[in-house]
C-alpha cells in the first residue's frame, strides 16, 4: 500500500535535499497550496502535493 502523505524524510528523499531543506520546503508548500494544518497529519504532506510541488520547480529552473 502506497502512503499518502509524506514526512521531511521522505520528502528529502525524493527531492534529493537535506531533512532541513525537505522542513522549509514543506512550509512553502502548505502557503502555496492553502493546507490547513489542521486537516492532515501533524508535519504531513499529500505525496499528489509533494509531486506537483517539484515538478512546478523543476520546470521552473529549466
Amino acid at each position: 500500500m502506497k502512503k499518502l502523505f509524506w514526512g521531511a524524510t521522505e520528502i528529502a528523499e525524493y527531492a534529493n535535499v537535506s531533512r532541513s531543506s525537505a522542513i522549509n520546503f514543506m512550509k512553502r508548500m502548505r502557503i502555496m497550496y492553502d493546507i490547513d494544518p489542521q486537516r492532515c497529519l501533524y508535519g504531513k504532506i499529500p505525496v499528489a502535493v509533494v509531486k506537483d510541488f517539484f515538478n512546478q520547480e523543476v520546470k521552473k529552473r529549466n
